[in-house]
């Protein structure tokens, strides 16, 4: 399997993954859709490689806040 990593806000995760948008404001709900929409990424098999106390740049949002190493999976 190929993947692809991103930095992503660690309140993201369980909506990436388990497709559970609890706890995340209308906006971000919208912003992550449109984020996986415009990637092409709505059937893929995600990972948490990673959790930071750190902070960096959340490749959705584009703020700085607490993020994780994800990875999405697919066959070549």
């Amino acid at each position: 399997m190929d993947f692809y990593e991103y930095t992503i806000s660690e309140h993201f995760a369980p909506a990436i993954i388990n497709d559970d948008y609890t706890g995340l404001e209308d906006e971000e709900h919208a912003l992550l859709d449109a984020w996986l929409d415009d990637n092409g990424m709505r059937a893929s098999h995600w990972t948490v490689e990673s959790e930071s106390s750190d902070l960096a740049r959340c490749e959705i949002t584009g703020l700085l806040s607490d993020c994780a190493t994800v990875r999405q999976c697919f066959r070549r």
